[in-house]
């Protein structure tokens, strides 16, 4: 074989399988839609549900451009994803009122109901979205009060970003170690509990 002839097949063979190889940045997404939330539930994360369908033009379009883009994919590992084919599991669609494709449901930690978002979104309006229900989706003990005003601190939720950082929601606000909070310094984040500096004295936060 001509070798300028074998150089261009094989060129073109790394393209096309470039171009049709999974995106660096996709999302990871679930399928079962009860095994989503138990984990959310257990992780407390809020839980991002896409609604679509094999023929749904602007769901493929979603899963392109706004799932493949990094920061959409960062936001992600804040929440339990899971795609849902309407079709399939009707009755799901039913039970969270989907009426048109795609529609993404977005629940709090305790499957309660957080927002959605339908029709298709840019990465940029999509990644505030994400933001947005972050900062709402909280969890909370029975019977304990809402946002603590003042400089009372209210421990309501711990995420992570995609480098596994921790990330406390404490009064409704995201903070990372060293950030702060009013008048209030974090200096330590776990997996359960945040400590933080407040008027020079040492307070711990527990989700318990």
């Amino acid at each position: 074989m001509n070798r300028k002839l074998y150089t261009y097949i094989v060129f073109s063979t790394l393209i096309a399988l470039a171009l049709h190889s999974d995106p660096a940045w996709a999302i990871s997404w679930k399928e079962d839609l009860n095994t989503a939330l138990k984990e959310a539930k257990e992780r407390r994360l809020p839980v991002m549900i896409d609604f679509y369908t094999k023929w749904c033009h602007w769901c493929k379009e979603l899963d392109r451009n706004t799932y493949t883009d990094r920061r959409v994919n960062d936001l992600s590992s804040n929440f339990v994803c899971v795609k849902v084919d309407a079709e399939k599991d009707a009755a799901s669609a039913v039970r969270y009122d989907v009426r048109g494709y795609p529609t993404i449901i977005f629940l709090n930690p305790n499957g309660s109901y957080n927002s959605r978002v339908t029709g298709y979104r840019d990465p940029l309006k999509f990644g505030k979205a994400m933001e947005t229900v972050m900062q709402n989706a909280v969890v909370r003990t029975p019977g304990k009060p809402g946002p603590a005003k003042g400089d009372a601190l209210e421990l309501s939720g711990i995420l992570y970003n995609r480098e596994k950082a921790p990330i406390a929601v404490i009064n409704n606000t995201m903070v990372k170690e060293g950030g702060t909070v009013g008048k209030a310094t974090v200096s330590k984040i776990t997996k359960d509990k945040v400590i933080v500096l407040i008027n020079g004295k040492t307070v711990t936060l527990s989700m318990e």
